[in-house]
């Protein structure tokens, strides 16, 4: 999991936007109902690359459609999609 949990509730609204400025979705969930009516908004933000949130390199290359690229200058593993053929250009 990344951050924390959302609560559990019965018929809440959602609504996705993109922010294209910093490759970006984010998913609005309101309100809800579990023995009381909640009024809150919470946001999930999510990268337009879902491969990016994963930091380790095996379980990158395990994953479909990851692939992953390792700087051993600095130590780091850096996962991207497979699957944007101009990422590199």
């Amino acid at each position: 999991m990344f951050g924390p949990g959302i609560q559990a509730v019965i018929g809440p609204a959602a609504m996705a936007t993109t922010n294209t400025d910093e490759g970006t979705e984010s998913i609005y969930v309101m309100g809800g109902f579990d023995n009381l009516a909640h009024g809150r908004i919470t946001e999930i933000t999510i990268p337009s690359d879902l491969c990016q949130i994963i930091q380790d390199k095996d379980e990158c290359v395990s994953t479909l459609g990851c692939a992953a690229c390792v700087d051993t200058a600095i130590n780091k593993t850096y996962c991207y999609t497979n699957k944007d053929p101009g990422r590199f250009e």
